[in-house]
């Protein structure tokens, strides 16, 4: 069995679990239960509502019967019914506070709405095609009206371009196409010349992989030459943060992650080496669980791995049990603050632009 797939199966009854079913209620649709079922909060968190995404990918695969894709169609429908319940109750769209107009859910609810309508629209009458059109629109022109000022997110504005490139596929219009090469270029800028993108004040590991997971989808779309060489040169780097015993990333981050979102790089496998050495290096750590994968994360931040890996499982390629090979490394970063020492006895990693913090390996097993 693959291993997203087994990890999806385990995760699955989970997330179907967020959702208000109740066609009585207000809240039919709503994916935060501390919204519809503890009432604890008086907004709901909008990322839940973007499972539809990883529900469509799954209609696409072959692992699943006839009878079970209908369930989730079904599901996808009232998650639908739940945006329009929750734009109407929130007034717009929320993560952590009431009416807080994130730049971030915004990107992350029209790139995955377009994402599953398109990968559904055969299942869908012309008026309910239209519908989801309608209700999408103006969470993209918040898009591409708004700034997120507050950092280089990097994630967040690749998300975005996702989100204005699908619905300039829908709309064909002008100003959504020249919108989305600003956006383009804007993350352009935010790679530094060792290959990595900004996250806040620098690399980390786990965004990079979010990052990716967006730029390869609009990358498998525009089939941009540049932007591959790009890809490819920040996975060049982020291979230096699978460890030698399969472990990944940590506190010398920007952020702090150790998780992999492994849908995009799935995609890439097939056009990159880097990329397969990658790829395959990433089932065998999730098969260990060695990194933080899907089964760890927490409610609010499960959604978007949920998605990955779902779309991995669509875009699967072959693997091999590659061994992560050990060299002589002395290599020092300066634009990330990062210093890579290792041999055959230790794999050292320290950040000296956060007070040394490191990982250190330092006992490495002849089977690694």
């Amino acid at each position: 069995m693959n291993v997203y797939l087994e990890k999806i199966q385990q995760v699955l009854p989970r997330v179907l679990s967020f959702t208000n079913k109740n066609i009585a209620t207000q809240s039919y649709g709503i994916g935060d239960r501390l919204r519809w079922a503890w009432g604890t909060t008086d907004f709901s968190n909008s990322t839940f509502q973007c499972q539809v995404f990883g529900l469509s990918c799954l209609m696409k695969s072959k692992f699943f019967s006839q009878k079970e894709k209908l369930v989730f169609l079904s599901h996808i429908k009232i998650l639908f019914k739940g945006l329009k319940n929750t734009l109407k109750l929130n007034q717009g769209l929320s993560e952590a506070f009431p009416k807080e107009y994130s730049y971030c859910i915004y990107a992350l609810v029209a790139e995955t709405y377009l994402g599953a309508l398109n990968n559904i629209k055969k299942y869908l009458t012309k008026n309910e095609y239209k519908e989801w059109v309608d209700t999408i629109e103006p969470i993209v022109w918040f898009l591409i009206n708004e700034k997120e000022t507050h950092g280089k997110i990097t994630n967040h504005q690749s998300s975005a371009a996702l989100a204005i490139l699908r619905w300039s596929k829908i709309k064909k219009d002008t100003y959504s196409r020249n919108f989305l090469k600003k956006k383009i270029n804007l993350i352009k800028k935010n790679q530094s010349t060792e290959g990595w993108f900004y996250e806040y004040d620098g690399f980390d590991p786990g965004y990079e992989t979010l990052n990716l997971n967006n730029l390869i989808q609009i990358n498998s779309i525009i089939k941009d030459k540049n932007i591959s060489k790009r890809i490819n040169k920040s996975i060049k780097f982020l291979s230096n943060f699978m460890h030698p015993d399969l472990s990944f990333g940590g506190q010398y981050g920007s952020r702090n992650t150790n998780f992999i979102f492994p849908g995009g790089i799935e995609i890439f496998s097939k056009l990159s080496q880097h990329a397969k050495n990658f790829s395959d290096l990433v089932k065998q750590s999730i098969k260990a669980e060695k990194h933080s994968t899907i089964l760890s994360m927490d409610d609010n931040n499960l959604v978007p791995m949920f998605n990955s890996y779902c779309l991995a499982v669509i875009n699967l390629n072959k693997s091999k049990k590659l061994k992560r090979k050990i060299s002589n490394k002395n290599e020092i970063f300066y634009k990330s603050g990062l210093i890579i020492k290792s041999n055959k006895n230790f794999y050292l990693i320290i950040n000296f632009k956060k007070g040394l913090i490191f990982n250190n390996l330092s006992t490495i097993k002849k089977n690694y």
